[in-house]
């Protein structure tokens, strides 16, 4: 059952409204609703000046939030003309003086509102790209008849694929490339999704647009209008850095914005907007009443001439991001506005630290919803595990002291504290490289549960096959003399093992720039593989270094060989919620090099002394029993 407050709840209470259709899978649960008796009308940046009503809709949610609507089509007139008084309608209309567009990619197709509105203002083709097969069959299949048969129009093509992935391979060039939104007021507002990676929206996202433009192509993106202003911001500051990426020394003269009281539309051109087009976006304005948040050349005496804005921050904030002082204002700015690249593709988060005083103060003033719910969840998690993690490991350690009696060799006993420490880094490191290279991998491969299954099975293949080898190696001790293996060599293998888990990350660096660069057109599976090639001999160093310490420590002290389990295990549960809180901060290559920190530091904080007792005792022939020990290590 969904949240009280996500959308489709709110949907419920309407009279006589009702759930149609559900469907369940792994992008989420969709919901297919009908509201006879009050009738969804979902129109973001409708004009108030329109003064009919938009047709029937069928809301579309997803896990309960995030509404896409299928639009009843009849083919009258009628049922489309509102399509028109948009503010999404303004890229259309500023190429209107040139050409129609001809050519659409619609990214996010979702129930087919862009789809239909691309068709209503002359596309000649639409490439509708979806990346649930379960949604796009909904809309296709069932709703057929419902929708006009949208999806089935000649002029439409259809593609279940992942957005960015399919940009990259496409060939084809296009007048107009069209953001779908997918997310709704409240989840955007709150910053449900500020640990999700949103690799549509980054930097090196906005260049793959511009390089599949026409001439006089556009990118354009409809947000929803929040104050303060965030995601506008953030938006408008990302295609900055992509134009002047692109060597675009004045990048205003290639954007364009504008505002109505519910949202707000972003256009960004490949090549300088032209004066025709200029003067189509004013008269388009002015015919709609919309206010003007960025036209080149142009400056209203009122910006915020018909939806007043007190303080007008989404104004200011867009003339300060276009003016020298921009690195000032985004380093200064109440939230977090900096560019969202393929690093850190954390989009919708916002959350800055020193804004939180504020908005804790004024949370029962609206405020609540400003403060990033999704990242304080993370940390709350966080500040939860820490102490628990510390309790579990410690307290075992007073039943682990020997007891009144006991006959003990101290010499022979490895510090406790060292031990710890290595396995703590271990169980952190293990856990920071996974989560940061199952990230990456779904943006090579295009599709993410391919890239999350396919990345976990490398992962536990090739790490068991290195704890395997580890294994080997401990069995077979010195081949010449058949002796045991001594604590100093198993110290010496785990420093050749840090070494390889370097060695791996650096050829994984290497095989995933070369596959971003050179790959993007290669089949799906193809990508995949390429991944795998490039886990494959990190993730066989990374399965050394666990079982050789176990070994090391069942020699002198197999007792603790429990406790260290349980310390391992701790600084997994540990090192999944801060691997994500290290990406957003630093970003996905910062937390694998600090992932090797933690690996060197294991290797440094339990390095071999002097020959203990233990290792001179097997230096003359170890007893049955120590083998069964040192075989059990090993396959642990």
């Amino acid at each position: 059952r969904p949240n009280q407050y996500k959308g489709l709840s709110k949907s419920l209470l309407l009279p006589q409204a009702r759930i149609l259709a559900q469907r369940t899978g792994p992008y989420g649960a969709l919901a297919v609703l009908e509201s006879p008796r009050v009738p969804l009308r979902y129109a973001p940046g409708l004009s108030l000046g329109y003064a009919l009503e938009p047709p029937v809709q069928l809301g579309l949610y997803t896990d309960g939030d995030a509404l896409s609507v299928i639009v009843r089509d009849d083919g009258t007139a009628c049922a489309r003309d509102w399509l028109g008084e948009m503010t999404s309608a303004l890229p259309y209309r500023m190429h209107a003086p040139l050409h129609t567009p001809d050519s659409v990619l619609v990214l996010g197709a979702g129930g087919g509102l862009d789809v239909l509105q691309a068709l209503q203002l002359g596309a000649g083709r639409v490439d509708a790209v979806e990346l649930d097969p379960q949604r796009m069959r909904l809309v296709r299949d069932r709703y057929s008849a419902y929708s006009g048969g949208l999806y089935r129009d000649r002029r439409v093509h259809t593609h279940v694929t992942e957005p960015r992935a399919f940009v990259r391979a496409s060939r084809a060039r296009y007048d107009l490339i069209v953001l779908g939104g997918g997310d709704s007021f409240a989840s955007s507002g709150a910053g449900v999704q500020a640990a999700s990676e949103q690799y549509a929206l980054t930097v090196e996202a906005m260049r793959d647009y511009l390089h599949k433009l026409t001439p006089a192509g556009m990118v354009v993106v409809t947000r929803w209008n929040k104050q303060p202003p965030r995601d506008e911001l953030k938006l408008f500051a990302t295609a900055i850095e992509a134009l002047r990426e692109e060597g675009v020394r004045q990048p205003a003269s290639h954007l364009a914005a504008i505002r109505n009281w519910d949202a707000s539309t972003w256009v960004i051109a490949r090549q300088p907007l032209s004066a025709p087009a200029l003067a189509a976006l004013r008269t388009f304005i002015d015919e709609q009443g919309f206010d003007p948040v960025h036209v080149p050349g142009y400056r209203m005496p009122a910006a915020d001439r018909f939806h007043m804005l007190d303080p007008p921050t989404l104004f200011d904030g867009v003339d300060a991001l276009l003016s020298p002082k921009a690195r000032g204002f985004v380093r200064d700015y109440q939230f977090e506005i900096e560019p969202a690249t393929d690093d850190r593709p954390y989009f919708s988060h916002f959350f800055r630290w020193r804004s939180l005083p504020e908005l804790w103060r004024l949370r029962e003033q609206g405020s609540a919803v400003l403060m990033d719910s999704g990242y304080l969840l993370l940390v709350a998690a966080l500040v939860q595990a820490v102490p628990i993690a510390l309790l579990l490991v410690l307290l075992p350690l007073g039943a682990l002291r020997p007891r009144p009696g006991d006959q003990v060799d101290r010499s022979a006993l490895p510090s406790r504290w060292r031990a710890g420490a290595y396995f703590l880094a271990l169980g952190l490191a293990f856990l920071f490289v996974e989560i940061a290279t199952l990230s990456r991998l779904t943006l090579l491969v295009g599709h993410p549960l391919l890239a999350v299954n396919a990345g976990l099975a490398a992962f536990l293949l090739c790490a068991g096959l290195g704890s395997g080898q580890a294994q080997r190696w401990l069995e077979h001790g010195d081949s010449v003399s058949g002796d045991a293996v001594s604590d100093a060599a198993i110290a010496m293998k785990i420093r050749w093992a840090v070494r390889a888990i370097a060695f791996g990350l650096l050829w994984q660096f290497a095989v995933f720039y070369i596959a971003f660069a050179y790959a993007a057109a290669w089949p799906m599976w193809a990508r995949a593989l390429l991944g795998l090639a490039g886990i494959a001999p990190l993730a066989f160093a990374m399965g050394m270094p666990f079982p050789l310490g176990l070994a090391r420590l069942a020699r002198t002290a197999p007792a603790f060989v429990p406790w260290a389990w349980g310390i391992n295990g701790c600084a997994s549960v540990i090192s999944a919620i801060t691997a994500l809180l290290l990406a957003i901060a630093f970003g996905l290559r910062a937390t694998l090099l600090i992932a090797l920190a933690l690996y060197v530091f294991a290797a440094w904080v339990w390095r071999a002394g002097r020959e203990t007792r233990a290792d001179q005792y097997r230096s003359t022939g170890s007893t049955s029993s120590d083998q069964r020990t040192l075989r059990a290590s090993g396959k642990a």
